[in-house]
This record gives C-alpha cells, sequence and structure tokens, in this order.
C-alpha cells in the first residue's frame, strides 16, 4: 500500500525566498513528503483563519470540528513559520505579527504536527548556552541559513554541520499524533508516574532534578496534563479559558508541552535519561567494538542505534512514544551490575574521541573545542568542532555558524 505523502508548508510574507525554500527542501525530501510555499495572500488568509479560530473558541465552542473557520493547517506534518511576519492584515489593530502568536494560536486551535519557527534566534546561530530552546513556543528554532541543510531532514549519516538537538524532523511530525493520543487516554492521571519519572527521593534511579521538573510548573506528584494545560506559560489566559472544556484538543497541547519539556530540557541534560552517543561516552565498555570510529558513529543514528551496543543495553530503553530519538535509563544502566565497567578495560586503546554537538558526530579530540553549556545538571561540558583546525569542509560551513555566547569558550 503506497504510504500518504507528509504535508510541508512555508508561511512567509516574502514569497519569492519561501519558494526558494520549498524548493530546496522538496529537493532533500523527495517523494516522502509534498513542499508548498504560500502565496502572500494564502499566507494572509492562512494567517487570520488561525486567529478567527481563536475568537470562536473564546465564543464557547469547544472543540476544532466545531470551528467555522476552516484551517489550512489542520493537515500540515510540518508548518515552516517566519517569525517576522508583515503586512498580514489579520483584522487587529496593526498588519504585523510574529511567527510566535501564529505557533501559539495553532497550536492551540488546529491540528498541525510539527511547528518550526525560523529566524527568532538569529540566522545561522548555534546556543552553546543549550537553554534558549526551552523558551521557545514553537517544537523547533531553525535559523533561514539551515533550512537547506540536508541532516535537518534526514536521520542518519551525517556529513556537516548538523546540531544533534535537531529532532528527526518527518519522523518526529509522525510520531506526534500518537504521544497525543497517549496523552488523552491518560488525561486525568498524575503525568510523572506514567512517565516513569521520579520527582521525589534523589536517591531513585529515576528522579528528575527538581530544577527541571519545576519547568512544567505542575505538582510533581499529583499534577495532571489537565493540570500542565490550565497552569502552562506557553498559553494565555483566554486560551486555556477556551480550551478548558475540550480534552482532544488540549491534550495536542498537552503533548506538545510535555515532548518539548523532554527534548530541551531532561534528554540535553543526560542525567536521568541519557541519548546514545552519550552514552557511548560515559560508559564505552558497552559498545560492541568500542575500538572503532565507525561503531562510536553508529550511535548517532537517529532511529536505530542499537546495533552499536551490546544487546542487554536495549533493556533500558525509554518509552519510544515521547522522544525523537533512542534514549535510556542512565542510572538503571550504571546499577547493573553486569553492564559495569570490566575489569582490566584499557582506556588507552580507544580513540581519543568526542561527540561534537554541532556536528551530530564523533571527532578527534584535537579538533574540538569545550565549553559548559547553561543545563541544570551535574556534567555540563560539551564539545563542538574548531572549525580552523578540522580537516573538512562543506556547504554549511561550520565557519559560517554564530556560536553564542562566545565567552564560554574561555570558560
Amino acid at each position: 500500500m503506497k504510504t500518504q505523502k507528509l504535508k510541508i508548508v512555508i508561511i512567509d510574507d516574502q514569497p519569492e525566498r519561501s519558494k526558494g525554500w520549498a524548493r530546496q527542501i522538496q529537493g532533500i525530501v523527495g517523494e516522502r513528503a509534498e513542499v508548498l510555499a504560500l502565496e502572500l495572500e494564502d499566507v494572509r488568509t492562512a494567517v487570520k483563519a488561525v486567529f478567527n479560530r481563536r475568537k470562536e473558541a473564546a465564543n464557547g465552542f469547544s472543540v476544532v470540528e466545531e470551528l467555522h473557520t476552516k484551517s489550512l493547517f489542520d493537515d500540515v506534518d510540518v508548518l515552516v513559520l517566519d517569525f517576522d511576519l508583515r503586512n498580514m492584515d489579520t483584522g487587529d489593530s496593526h498588519d504585523w505579527t510574529t511567527g510566535t502568536e501564529v505557533a501559539v494560536a495553532a497550536r492551540a486551535f488546529t491540528k498541525v504536527k510539527f511547528i518550526m519557527l525560523v529566524n527568532s534566534l538569529g540566522a545561522n546561530r548555534f546556543d552553546l548556552d543549550m537553554s534558549k530552546a526551552s523558551q521557545s513556543k514553537a517544537d523547533l528554532d531553525i535559523g533561514g541559513a539551515q533550512i537547506d541543510n540536508p541532516g535537518l531532514w534526514r536521520t542518519e549519516n551525517f556529513e556537516q554541520y548538523r546540531p544533534w538537538f535537531w529532532p528527526p524532523v518527518l519522523d518526529w511530525s509522525q510520531k506526534f499524533e500518537r504521544a497525543v493520543n497517549w496523552v488523552q487516554e491518560n488525561y486525568d492521571k498524575p503525568i510523572m508516574p506514567i512517565l516513569g519519572l521520579n520527582t521525589g527521593d534523589a536517591s531513585y534511579e529515576e528522579s528528575i532534578n527538581k530544577e527541571l521538573w519545576i519547568e512544567l510548573n505542575i505538582d510533581p506528584q499529583k499534577g495532571t496534563f489537565r493540570d500542565l494545560v490550565k497552569l502552562t506559560q506557553y498559553l494565555p489566559p483566554r486560551d486555556k479559558e477556551a480550551l478548558e472544556n475540550s480534552v482532544s484538543q488540549s491534550a495536542r497541547v498537552a503533548a506538545a508541552i510535555l515532548l518539548s519539556w523532554l527534548e530541551k530540557l531532561i534528554i540535553p541534560s543526560q542525567e536521568t535519561l541519557i541519548d546514545a552517543p552519550h552514552l557511548a561516552y560515559l560508559m564505552p565498555w558497552l559498545l560492541l567494538d568500542p575500538k572503532d570510529i565507525d561503531c562510536w558513529n553508529a550511535t548517532a543514528n537517529l532511529l536505530d542505534p542499537f546495533a552499536a551496543f551490546k544487546p542487554e543495553v536495549s533493556n533500558y530503553r525509554y518509552s519510544e512514544l515521547l522522544t525523537s530519538r533512542p534514549v535510556f535509563y542512565r542510572r538503571k544502566i550504571e546499577s547493573d551490575p553486569k553492564l559495569g565497567e570490566p575489569e582490566g578495560f584499557n582506556y588507552n586503546e580507544l580513540p581519543d574521541l568526542v561527540f561534537s554537538e554541532d556536528l551530530s558526530q564523533f571527532i578527534e579530540f584535537e579538533f574540538a573545542k569545550p565549553y559548559p553549556c547553561g543545563l541544570k545538571c551535574a556534567d555540563d561540558q560539551r564539545y563542538v568542532a574548531d572549525h580552523v583546525k578540522l580537516p573538512s569542509s562543506d556547504v554549511h560551513k561550520i565557519a559560517d555558524v554564530s556560536y553564542e555566547p562566545a565567552a564560554k569558550f574561555a570558560l
């Protein structure tokens, strides 16, 4: 049976630019997706429709299906939103809006799956602090200079600039709907227990750092998905009130908030949950062949890094339903005596590698630059490639990327 194509829609007030983006993206994704760049009048219509839905919802409509205004976004898998939208003529007192405003309204009142915001943090910026993403109202913030980066749309064999925090966009958009259904089924249950995480005694293997779980703004033991939507700072008060009687649409908002929390804070901290490359770096004896660089880089496969590890590691995999990439319970692995460091393990035989957060692959230590990230975690040291020393280049040259704040390289 033929698989239905995904739909990628670009919303920008500069149609010629968005058409260029569409051609570039289409060349990368091929037959897997249809990429549409809207004309300016269609952009205005689509944006206005989203804000009209917000008004209708505020007047008592309880679910998206009851809203009279049709929205193009309901069947969009990936919505690419330019941050700076002008001349939108949305019917308000001004003719300018931001992609952030559209993202929030679209998440609350449409069925869009994945929202990508362009140029909100700069056209070609890498956040060394690694905390800016968690403050965003979009699923991913991307610089316009990286829209045509194949690594943004593919899942493995990264050979150029490709920040590790980028999710596999097309696969993640498909997974979102399953996460929404799961949230709706568990809507009035306490969140942390069904996540398999703990926010109390720090001695628990599944315990989450207090400074991380408070970002959800709910009671750590009793807070439900209903509470998550009610108390979130993601939505303005009027939107939360409009969604109170719609479990189906609130579940979409709750799923987006939860997944963002896991993707942008919990997993990057690499403490309770840890992804495959960072697990390999922490416990190299878990690799099938720790002397082989190819084995190390196999852990950066966003869909299936398991072939690089001993089979027992898979026993500690965290739910794939809620993460864009395979991750593991770090402390459970550390406490399993069968997976402990073998006696006589020879570190001198290992290649001198570090994981490059900006290339999504392991590189020789001599070609890397260490820095302390700004995440709330015990081990904050991360690495990016040193473009001056790196013996290769490509169309997405890291020399053109702005690594900020640059002062972190001096710490």
